[in-house]
């Protein structure tokens, strides 16, 4: 007998108009395609008819039951998700607005010519003070007198030096100070030293010098020299109290081996004007040998 193939279309259901699956479809044509025998018995008719029954039944279940797979026109075309939306950006927080400082609240202002009122305070503290105070000495030079605010000025150290070299003779063992007229700076400021020597008694001296003093015979003379640098007054200050010490102090006795010339401030000029170098320019302290300076 003729068996029909299953099609790739799905029949629809003639009651519900449900599609049914290929197989469905397949037995469906195989009943279709049964060749009906010809019988004229009624009982066997009354059974070709129960089975050609029970077989629709069994097509009409196979229709509602059995799920069908969509076909690839059927199929759900996958959606795009929607693009995330940009990150939030916080304002940034409100700056607190400073009230103004009333000008009543500032410190006044201190006068550049002036120095604060704690410049007199030493630059350490209580403990670096116990453990170096200050040293037992006075000395007596124009800068260190008392209400002295300022260096000791040219003026001032030439009257010192003047008064050692008067002094010189109220003692009969005292040594012999002279006052040595060097010359002048560039700006005709007097350059003087003091020649300190202490002759032995009945001794010759020897031949007057340059500036007409005779020097205690057989010892050598040492020349002191301070302040070469204008800026730098410390030289100055230490040879003047050196020079009193040895004319009436406990540097006397060292004038019985040597003769002793101290020169306390070589650049007058540069002193006055708290400069390094003299009036022209020169570092006296460099012209040793070249010997520039006029």
């Amino acid at each position: 007998m003729p068996i029909s193939v299953a099609r790739d279309t799905p029949s629809r259901d003639a009651s519900s108009g449900a599609a049914c699956p290929p197989a469905a479809v397949a037995c469906e044509a195989l009943f279709c395609e049964m060749p009906r025998p010809r019988v004229s018995s009624p009982a066997f008719a009354r059974h070709a008819r129960i089975g050609s029954l029970a077989l629709a039944l069994l097509v009409a279940s196979a229709c509602t039951t059995v799920s069908l797979e969509p076909g690839p026109s059927q199929r759900p075309v996958p959606v795009a998700s929607p693009p995330s939306p940009p990150p939030r950006v916080e304002p940034p927080a409100p700056v607190a607005q400073t009230a103004p400082v009333a000008s009543s609240a500032l410190p006044a202002p201190v006068p550049l010519g002036e120095p604060p009122a704690s410049a007199a305070a030493p630059p350490y503290g209580p403990a670096v003070a116990a453990r170096f105070p200050d040293p037992p000495v006075a000395y007596r030079t124009p800068a260190f007198e008392p209400g002295h605010a300022a260096l000791t000025s040219n003026a001032e150290l030439h009257a010192a030096l003047a008064r050692l070299a008067g002094n010189h003779g109220q003692r009969s063992s005292a040594p012999e100070v002279r006052l040595l007229p060097l010359g002048t700076s560039q700006t005709g400021t007097p350059i003087e030293a003091l020649l300190l020597m202490h002759a032995e008694p009945g001794a010759s001296a020897s031949p007057a010098g340059r500036f007409g003093v005779a020097l205690a015979p057989g010892r050598p003379t040492v020349l002191l020299i301070g302040q070469q640098h204008g800026d730098e007054p410390a030289g100055s200050e230490a040879l003047l109290v050196i020079a009193q010490e040895l004319a009436q102090g406990s540097l006397e006795s060292v004038l019985d081996r040597i003769n002793v010339v101290v020169l306390p401030r070589a650049n007058p000029d540069g002193a006055e004007a708290n400069r390094r170098t003299t009036a022209s320019g020169i570092d006296a302290n460099r012209d040793h040998l070249l010997l520039k300076t006029p």
